[in-house]
């Protein structure tokens, strides 16, 4: 998760320290040119339904990355893995 108030030095700086490819958001953010956006209410998502896409992934492979407040100096991230996310969506859902 970015968090669209931070500075965007400090946005930056956590994309390229995770090393994203590709940011997904729900509106427009001000980030470096180089990186693509995919807005989650854009047509070319819609399109594709809400199937599994059947993509093979490791459990313990990262699913996203979650920055510290960085209060003690800079964030540090911190890789979630999938199957984290998914104990957490099955125990919750």
């Amino acid at each position: 998760p970015l968090d669209a108030v931070l500075p965007p030095a400090r946005q930056a700086a956590m994309l390229a320290d995770c090393g994203a490819r590709l940011v997904l958001a729900a509106r427009t953010l001000a980030l470096p040119a180089a990186l693509p956006q995919l807005l989650l209410d854009d047509a070319r998502i819609a399109a594709h339904g809400d199937a599994n896409p059947g993509l093979a992934c490791d459990s313990g492979s990262a699913a996203y990355v979650m920055y510290t407040s960085g209060s003690a100096g800079t964030p540090k991230g911190v890789a979630v893995p999938h199957r984290a996310v998914h104990k957490l969506v099955v125990n919750n859902g």
